[in-house]
């Protein structure tokens, strides 16, 4: 019985890579014990963080611990192995020096000894216990250092097992955020496809009007060059007649002659020009935005791809995306807004709303019009900027030159330097030209860009969302002033915020 427990001991000792006692033990993620050297060597020449343990093959990383307690009871167990080995040789049990039965343990020498042994002068000085005695003192030192190592070995099977619910849990967070990304961009794809055919559809209009105006041109000219023919047959056949009858009603024919055919007007009216420009202005603004949208997204690969942690993933993407996206992106002055104009945080947003706390009176402050500049001004080239506006409110917007007068009343038109479209009282739209001008459109205006092209002069009004044009401003005079995005709220609560 004794000799079974400690050949199972001596088991439990055992690497199952050399089938020897360890030498050096570790301990890897899965729980599982090996000699240092027969580990090192069985993983040499695997690549990868991450390798199978030898043992059980599940995945674990290179991570060694060392584990003393695992060799004190080695060296236990060796000792108990070498015991009952030294005991079996023996035949009954006897002193191979004495040939007496072996009753003692010799703590000095860790060994079984006899009574003669004990009085000699090897053991005189030594301590000795009873055979029994020892054995039962060194099994129950084995197994309190066994039931250490058991519970070393729980302590990382419940890490193991806390790892694997966290990573469930880092998993479900992943797929969570891949739904999330799906869901964006099937709605960004659905917003892109709505605009597309919208646009798509306009311009096929647009053929249509270029082919009808090409056929009604083309009937006006063909009928006038039938005119022609029919009037220089006429003079040919005149010509071959005699004098006699050729000199009869010679002034009618020389005045038909010299009469001049109706005049045609243009193949194309300027509109349709217009219309082909107010689409060369979409296409330029599709591939800033799109520059825009690639520039955010290769930046928040490259930091993907270098910095970013698996658990901050989303979170320093968006910071990413979003700093990229606003770089360029248009801001409001509050040095310039009027003291009843609360602007937020981002400075992207204003409101019609008093808070009581009043800005000094600064030159560049508007003090008597409820009126905000843009941060940048431009001077050459051409900008655009997307204003979110307030259905129900009172608003304007559009640009100024920047010696607009900010004290006082100011009319809102071109000759006080601003060039805006706006919703007034009432709810119907104006262009704030010289002369107020009315704006018929189809549907009430939610979201509006504005176009500025400083090369041509020329401001324009689109209709974000169904891409109609709202009005353009083509002869604007910006002289050589810079010219800074403009906008006026006229009632309380009313809203603005830019959006791009």
């Amino acid at each position: 019985m004794a000799s079974a427990s400690i050949q199972d001991l001596c088991e439990e000792a055992t690497c199952s890579i050399c089938l020897d006692y360890f030498k050096d033990p570790v301990t890897i993620e899965c729980g599982h014990n090996f000699c240092r050297a027969c580990l090192t060597q069985s993983w040499e020449g695997l690549g990868g963080r991450k390798v199978s343990c030898p043992q059980c093959r599940e995945k674990v990383r290179r991570s060694l611990f060392p584990n003393r307690q695992l060799g004190n009871f080695v060296d236990l167990s060796k000792k108990l192995r070498l015991q009952e080995e030294t005991i079996t040789e023996r035949k009954g049990g006897a002193c191979d020096k004495h040939q007496e039965p072996l009753k003692l343990f010799c703590k000095a020498d860790e060994a079984p000894i006899c009574m003669v042994c004990k009085w000699s002068k090897e053991h005189r000085e030594h301590q000795v216990l009873p055979l029994e005695e020892a054995g039962q003192d060194y099994k129950d030192l084995i197994c309190s250092r066994l039931e250490l190592l058991k519970k070393e070995r729980a302590n990382i099977l419940a890490r193991k097992a806390e790892t694997e619910e966290e990573s469930q849990e880092l998993l479900k967070q992943v797929n969570a955020e891949r739904q999330q990304l799906l869901a964006q961009f099937t709605k960004l794809h659905k917003v892109m496809e709505k605009k597309r055919c919208n646009l798509l559809a306009r311009l096929q209009e647009l053929d249509k009007a270029i082919l009808k105006q090409r056929d009604q041109h083309n009937a006006r000219l063909t009928k006038q060059g039938d005119s022609l023919h029919s009037r220089i047959q006429e003079m040919e056949d005149k010509c071959q007649q005699p004098v006699t009858e050729f000199l009869q009603d010679i002034g009618s024919i020389i005045q038909k002659c010299e009469a001049g055919l109706p005049q045609v007007p243009a193949a194309f009216p300027p509109e349709i020009k217009k219309h082909i420009q107010e689409f060369s202005d979409i296409n330029c603004f599709l591939q800033r935005v799109m520059n825009q949208f690639e520039d955010a997204l290769l930046a928040a690969h490259q930091l993907c791809k270098g910095k970013i942690k698996c658990l901050s993933f989303s979170l320093k993407i968006i910071r990413m995306v979003d700093s990229q996206l606003k770089t360029q992106a248009i801001t409001l002055d509050p040095a310039t807004a009027h003291p009843y104009l609360s602007l937020s945080k981002d400075q992207r947003c204003v409101r019609l709303q008093p808070t009581g706390q009043y800005p000094p009176d600064i030159p560049e402050r508007f003090d008597t019009c409820t009126c905000v500049l843009g941060s940048e001004g431009f001077r050459t080239g051409r900008h655009w900027w997307e204003v979110e506006v307030d259905e129900r409110g009172v608003w304007a917007a559009g640009v100024a030159v920047a010696s607009v007068r900010r004290k006082g009343l100011v009319h809102f038109n071109p000759k006080e330097g601003i060039w805006a479209v706006g919703q007034m009282q009432g709810g119907h739209y104006q262009a704030l030209s010289t002369t107020k001008h009315n704006l018929l459109l189809k549907q009430k205006l939610r979201k509006i860009r504005v176009t500025l092209d400083c090369k041509k002069n020329e401001v324009a009004f689109v209709d974000s969302e169904t891409e109609s044009p709202v009005f353009k401003f083509s002869s604007a005079t910006f002289a050589t002033e810079e010219v800074f995005p403009w906008f006026w709220l006229g009632r309380l609560a009313t809203q603005l915020r830019l959006t791009l």
